[in-house]
Order: structure tokens, then sequence, then C-alpha cells
């Protein structure tokens, strides 16, 4: 996300700018906190991959939608109030790690191990550093610096157990 800003034109939007938002149309996904999902349907994929948590797993569950020959539509004339980062903004250093934790488990499980380690190598040998310059240079922010670091330990730790576990869905 933060790639997508310093470095336009070489990564996609994030928020998917290209295309005007007032025209509904299929999407490969929607965030969670716009996701509306019919309960047959969400039962017969068996819900959430509960090994992701707050990060990926609305992604994971569109994937699986879509796998099962089913549509993701984004729907304009559809209104929904979202507070970004209501649950996350005190725990910059957690919800890093969890982001970048449930990229590599979702990179897993859809593209296989070998481009999980692609993305975990990107998280230590560019992200990570990206987002410490960035909080030192742009924010002048040693917080900020601090949390990238305690993120990147958290996710070294986390690496050995984090691939290879059994895929539930």
């Amino acid at each position: 996300m933060l790639l997508d800003r310093l470095l336009p034109r070489l990564t996609h939007q994030h928020f998917m700018t290209e295309w005007d938002h007032a025209d509904s149309r299929p999407v490969d996904a929607v965030m969670g906190a716009f996701l509306m999902i019919p309960r047959p349907l969400f039962e017969s994929l068996d819900g959430f991959d509960e090994r992701f948590f707050v990060y990926f797993e609305d992604t994971d569950l569109c994937a699986r939608v879509l796998a099962a020959g089913r549509s993701v539509n984004h729907v304009a004339d559809a209104v929904v109030l979202h507070r970004g980062q209501g649950s996350s903004a005190q725990v910059r250093d957690r919800r890093l790690f969890y982001f970048l934790r449930s990229q590599a488990l979702f990179t897993e499980k859809h593209h296989g191990r070998a481009a999980a380690y692609a993305v975990l190598a990107g998280a230590f040998l560019a992200q990570m550093p990206i987002r410490i310059l960035h909080a030192l240079l742009a924010k002048r922010s040693l917080a900020e610096a601090g949390a990238v670091l305690r993120a990147a330990r958290m996710l070294a730790a986390a690496t050995p157990r984090l691939l290879g576990v059994a895929s539930r869905h």
C-alpha cells in the first residue's frame, strides 16, 4: 500500500482509481467492511479462513467465491460508512505484522509456497527498509520507525511456523 504511493508508475493502485466507481461492475475482491454475501454461499465456502486475522480474510473469501464460479461485484448504489483503522490505529506494529503475515498466508494459499517466500523476502528486503526510511525522512518519526522494526521482529519470529500449515479451505 505504501509502494503504490511512492512508485505509482511501477505498482497497481491499491484503491483501483483507474475506473469510475459510480458504475457497478464485477471486481476481483471487495473490502470486508463493504462485503455482503448470501448466507448459503458463505456457508458452502466454510466461511472465513480463521488463519487470517484482520487482513486478507475478505480477499481470500472473494477468491474462493470466484473459484466457485460466482461473481464479486462493486455495487455503486450501495452506501457504507467505514472508519478505516478504527481497531488498529493505536497498534501500528501489530497492524503491520498482521498485514504482512496475512499477505504471506494468502499468497501461499492461492499462489504457492515459493510465491509466499518471495512475498516475505520482499517484506524484509524492500517493504521494511522503505517504511523505515519513510518514517525517518518523510514523517520524522522515530516512534513509527520503531513500530516497523517491532513488526519486522514479530514477522521474523512467526516466519518458521507461518508457511506450510495445511490449508483449511
